[in-house]
């Protein structure tokens, strides 16, 4: 950690830590880096089984057996509920969500259905079980979202700030950006392309994201928990964006090999809910710095309450019935209705 970093041992020492996805590219590394803080328990919840078991072995062999796997979905309440019911966590940590914006762009009720209201019902039984903390793992595509996977993090950083009114547990927010090497990054798909001898594919040379490490990514995260007082949405410092051409070059030249020449690369045009230059999560003229370091405090766009609630009733029918359009237009309207500050 950094000189700066706060007391990860008093946030995590001593008390249960659920991680939804916890078999995911975050939800793992979270797991692996709360272990080292001496929990009582850590509670890896995941609807997928083999990445759940292989974290939880690892952190076994490790010599760390406080540790449960539940199978499981955040929409199935009942399940949850029983989760909540017997481990009683103090920190949780959700991780869990359809994160990636092409097929969220042709599932959209199942995107909503599990980013959406599984983010409710894990704030609802976090704040119902009297969780000191709840920290909602946040994107920057939440920030003026073009696109469904992005729409539907905004609503869920939108229930964890109504979550954090309701109740006594503290609920923050914290947004970044993408995490190199994660399950379904670019990384390994270069990697893999090269493999099979090219080519390997971008959508445009103008394309450009910003990216930090997993480890990286789950020290802030850790950082942020430790420090929120509830209410927060955390923005972490991704450094400079790079540009995805360049990065499947350097990618190529780390096999030995010459870009267009050993291995071709095809740009194949920007998809749908995808934009040439995501946001940046540090927006310095309107951003607080906190007392760690590459940790600030982003202002949140004011919303009525009332007509975002009465509209997320409506929202979960149509998903449930499966009506794509009129969730998608829905759900844009949700996300993008603000009242006066």
């Amino acid at each position: 950690m950094t000189e700066k970093a706060p007391n990860i041992g008093s946030f995590a020492g001593g008390k249960s830590v659920l991680v939804t996805g916890g078999g995911g590219t975050i939800g793992r590394e979270l797991c692996r880096a709360v272990s080292f803080y001496s929990p009582r328990k850590i509670i890896i919840a995941d609807i997928y089984e083999n990445n759940a078991y292989m974290i939880y072995r690892e952190l076994c062999e490790r010599g760390f057996d406080n540790v449960e796997v539940e199978i499981l979905s955040v929409c199935n309440e009942p399940a949850l509920r029983q989760l909540f019911d017997r481990y009683r966590p103090e920190i949780v940590y959700h991780t869990a969500a359809h994160k990636h914006v092409p097929l969220m762009e042709k599932n959209v009720s199942e995107a909503v259905l599990n980013n959406v209201f599984g983010t409710e019902n894990v704030l609802r039984l976090a704040c119902e079980y009297c969780a000191e903390k709840a920290i909602l793992i946040s994107t920057d595509k939440a920030i003026a979202p073009v696109g469904v996977m992005g729409a539907t993090k905004r609503a869920a950083e939108m229930l964890a700030y109504l979550a954090n009114k309701k109740g006594k547990t503290a609920v923050s927010m914290v947004r970044f950006g993408n995490v190199f090497g994660s399950d379904g990054s670019v990384i390994p798909i270069f990697e893999k392309q090269i493999d099979d001898g090219g080519p390997v594919t971008v959508t445009d040379k103008r394309c450009v994201r910003y990216f930090m490490s997993v480890s990286e990514a789950v020290e802030l995260l850790l950082a942020a928990g430790t420090i929120s007082k509830g209410g927060e949405i955390f923005a972490l410092d991704m450094g400079e964006p790079r540009n995805i051409y360049d990065l499947a070059c350097e990618v190529i030249r780390s096999h030995g090999l010459t870009p267009n020449e050993d291995i071709k690369i095809i740009c194949t045009g920007m998809r749908e809910g995808e934009r040439l230059r995501e946001e940046n999560t540090v927006d310095l003229s309107n951003a607080e710095p906190t007392s760690a370091e590459r940790i600030y405090i982003t202002a949140d766009k004011p919303f009525n309450a009332e007509i975002f609630e009465a509209k997320l009733a409506e929202l979960k029918r149509l998903a449930l019935e499966i009506k794509e359009s009129a969730v998608r237009k829905l759900l844009f309207e949700i996300v993008n209705q603000h009242s006066q500050p």
